[in-house]
């Protein structure tokens, strides 16, 4: 038992507290003693939690409002009686509070599930489930943010004894409720999921879902399938902006456009801030294209070479990783990452002085500011080409938000850190500093310092060479993902590396791609037992670049895919395995208040979808979305626009010009010459090939009949016969 059981005057408190209650007291009773336990303060409340210490260690990082909340909300709870106890292994914050007994290390009911850490894009706090309807409280299945006048809410409910509250049987056994260090850990449990509970409590545990981390949507064409994915990356991403802008059934047809637009311009900001990512696959997108290949370029010596270029994938993996810490730090995205010598290797005055005053320091000092004309100092013209190729690299091509990675031998990094500003040159070098012409300066924030940090992982094995300023082949990423598998600890105290916003790559038509060439290696990581951080995470070498990669878990797979195409049965077997599906098909019932003259536009596309079925699968049926047009425009014109343009040829290809079965599924059989669509030959074979012609060829010519498709009569005639 920890040193608070040892306090005196605490635990007298609590034997009052004890006693008032009687283990007896009745519901009319709990405001009384949600004021009592207000005696308790900050301190007391801290160490029933402390004797964990990855709970004691998180905390510390805690504001003083964050730390006056948590104990606010744990006097409320465990004034009616509810259990607080730490669940999680090795888990810093993951507090639940429900009914729990001292004899068993698993809970019988849960209440709600508290933790620390980062929802909604915002930066980490304590964030509350509730599981059970309590008054104003409502039962949530997404976390949120805890605040002030949650608790009170909360406690309003509490103190007046809420019905809710009161039919729940695990607090009809009315006890004092225990805290952590009164309860065995459960150190297993890890979600929701893992907790029995009782079948007649009032609620049940509801798990909180998170979007599936690869999912495609499939179906014929023109069921949504691509409409659809502003939703589904929404719900990923800005999931607060969805639930704001909730689809209402039986909504007309206006507000659903202005929600839409809504949607879509929220989807577009997060496209530019690099949050969401979209590309279509086609028959020549390669592995090249979606992880990395080779790109030709010319030098600064207009020599020719071949760089490593990153594919869409690789870069929204790249950002997934370092998206956390950019705002924050002045990183900027995609940043050149640039190997600099401070005076050679290992520890030496300059270097710890530039550490120290967030700097970066080269010498050559004697050409004087390289802002000014330099050309005509004889002393900088007698440098050699690298040394004035270094020069120029420090003074004119690292921008602000680039990385520094300053070396501390030739096989590892010392520092890296993030240039804030511009260069500069100071006239008098600080006695500080032992290199009294290093006079070019550039400021840097210093994110890691006082490493000896191997580079041969993400070099491909080669050292750093001699030159004191040069471009890496790196990506931010790798080389932060380099960095945290050292477990190096920032110099910086508001660098967060392991809170990441989530990133979305929606990949259309993604069943037109060669599944096994794009992805390669990768189809295994996109497993999510497989992402890096997973317990069974993997990481492979890329083939161009020789770097280590793993894919992030907060990089999410939004696929679409056309069943006219290719079925589902046809696809690469590795990616149905690692992808959920969500079937798409047509939506007659979105056009049932749809006519046009009479003509319901919803039924007809049921009947014709129907006989698609039969004479084809269902795989080939007519998507609503070729018709949705008529929702703002009803006109015959539009509807013989819609035919001829889009859905005629669209049976064309799903029949190979089999024009008979056309024929079937526009019910032309059934109507008068005028009405039809499609229209055989009148003239006799005969006629072209004369008397004598007896060869057994069957007339199979069929021409389009124009003037059909401006006649009300040949829509009506889908129908039915005597439509």
């Amino acid at each position: 038992m920890n040193d608070f059981n040892n306090d005196h005057e605490t635990n007298q408190i609590r034997n009052n507290l004890s006693a008032t209650q009687n283990f007896e007291m009745n519901y009319e009773r709990k405001a009384e003693n949600l004021n009592l336990i207000e005696e308790l303060d900050d301190r007391a409340i801290l160490e029933h939690f402390d004797y964990k210490p990855a709970f004691k260690e998180s905390r510390l990082v805690w504001s003083p409002e964050t730390t006056a909340l948590f104990c606010r909300l744990a006097r409320t709870v465990h004034s009616v009686g509810l259990d607080l106890y730490h669940v999680g292994k090795n888990v810093k914050v993951n507090i639940r509070f429900g009914r729990k007994e001292p004899s068993n290390v698993r809970a019988s009911s849960v209440f709600a599930h508290l933790f620390y850490g980062s929802v909604q894009n915002q930066k980490p706090t304590l964030n509350i489930c509730i599981y059970i309807e309590v008054g104003d409280v409502h039962k949530t299945i997404r976390p949120q943010p805890l605040t002030e006048e949650f608790i009170s809410q909360l406690g309003s409910a509490f103190k007046s004894s809420s019905q809710e509250i009161s039919k729940w049987k695990p607090l009809k056994q009315e006890r004092q409720g225990y805290w952590p260090d009164e309860l065995p850990e459960d150190e297993e449990a890890t979600d929701l999921d893992d907790e029995p509970v009782d079948s007649n409590d009032l609620e049940k545990p509801i798990s909180v879902e998170s979007p599936a981390l690869n999912r495609i949507f499939y179906g014929p064409p023109g069921t949504g399938k691509t409409y659809t994915t502003i939703d589904a990356a929404l719900e990923i991403v800005d999931p607060e902006f969805l639930t704001k802008h909730p689809e209402v059934s039986g909504s007309d047809w206006k507000t659903q456009c202005e929600r839409r637009n809504k949607l879509k311009q929220r989807y577009d900001a997060l496209v530019k801030e690099g949050l969401i990512h979209f590309v279509t696959f086609h028959q020549s997108f390669s592995y090249e294209d979606f992880v990395e290949g080779l790109r030709a370029e010319t030098n600064d010596e207009n020599q020719l070479e071949y760089l490593v270029e990153p594919g869409i994938f690789k870069r929204v993996c790249d950002n997934a990783r370092t998206q956390g810490v950019q705002p924050e730090l002045g990183i900027r995205r995609d940043p050149s990452i640039w190997k600099i010598s401070i005076n050679g290797t290992g520890q030496n005055p300059t270097k710890t002085y530039c550490f120290n005053h967030g700097e970066a320091r080269i010498g050559w000092g004697q050409t004087g500011d390289l802002r000014e004309p330099y050309t005509t100092n004889d002393y900088y013209n007698d440098l050699s080409a690298k040394n004035q190729g270094t020069l120029k690299y420090f003074s004119e091509k690292i921008e602000k938000g680039d990385i520094l990675v300053c070396i501390h031998s030739a096989e590892t990094i010392a520092g890296v850190g993030v240039v804030t500003g511009d260069y500069y040159y100071e006239q008098n070098v600080p006695s500080e500093v032992d290199r009294k012409n290093y006079n070019h300066v550039l400021p840097v924030n210093w994110l890691y310092r006082d490493l000896q940090l191997p580079i041969d992982p993400l070099n491909d094995g080669k050292r750093f060479t001699q030159q004191t300023v040069y471009p890496l082949r790196l990506k931010w990423g790798d080389l932060l993902s380099h960095i945290e598998k050292f477990s190096v600890n920032p110099t910086v105290s508001g660098m967060v590396t392991d809170v990441h916003k989530p990133h979305v790559l929606v990949i259309d038509e993604i069943n037109r791609g060669n599944i096994s060439r794009i992805f390669g290696e990768l189809i295994t990581l996109i497993e999510p037992t497989k992402r890096a951080g997973a317990d069974e995470a993997l990481n492979i070498i890329l083939p161009y670049s020789k770097i280590p990669f793993s894919v992030p878990s907060n990089v999410y797979l939004i696929g679409t895919m056309n069943t006219a195409d290719r079925s589902l049965a046809g696809l690469d077997i590795a990616l149905r395995r690692r992808f959920t599906f969500k079937e798409m098909p047509p939506r007659p019932d979105l056009l049932d208040d749809v006519n046009v003259e009479g003509i319901n536009i919803g039924q007809m596309l049921r009947e014709m979808n129907e006989r698609i079925e039969v004479l084809l699968d269902r795989d080939h049926c007519l998507g609503h979305a070729y018709f949705m047009p008529l929702k703002n425009d009803k006109s015959m014109e539009k509807l013989a626009f819609i035919f001829r343009q889009q859905i005629l040829p669209l049976l064309e290809e799903y029949f190979f010009e089999d024009w008979e079965r056309i024929t079937w599924v526009l019910n032309d059989h059934k109507k008068t010459d005028g009405q039809k669509f499609l229209q055989k030959a009148s003239s006799d074979p005969k006629s072209l090939f004369g008397d004598d012609f007896t060869g057994n060829v069957q007339d199979r010519r069929w021409h389009i009949n124009e003037k059909a498709f401006d006649k009300i009569e040949s829509y009506r005639g889908i129908l039915g016969a005597t439509a």
